[in-house]
């Protein structure tokens, strides 16, 4: 029986920087054959000198930590294949 090894990288961003910390990571796992997404919190879905300048945000400081696991359960559901996960923070 051969052991199929999942070709597709979730990356999960952390509470205090911009899914963009994630780029890097993903050019270098694109080249080894991955496919790769880092999906943006929600209300987080902008570079992060941009994040930084509209602080307090409402948005950003309404989301919750069972919203945010339903959202990437969301995501994840949608793949055709079980993903590996990468986090870090609050995403990991």
């Amino acid at each position: 029986m051969k052991i199929t090894r999942p070709k597709t990288i979730v990356f999960i961003t952390g509470a205090f920087v911009s899914n963009d910390s994630w780029q890097e990571w993903q050019a270098y796992f694109e080249q080894k054959g991955y496919t790769t997404m880092a999906p943006a919190w929600p209300h987080k879905d902008a570079p992060a000198e941009v994040l930084r300048n509209r602080h307090p945000d409402e948005g950003i400081a309404s989301n919750r930590l069972a919203d945010l696991t339903n959202y990437y359960a969301h995501i994840v559901e949608q793949l055709p294949e079980k993903p590996i996960l990468i986090g870090h923070s609050i995403g990991g």
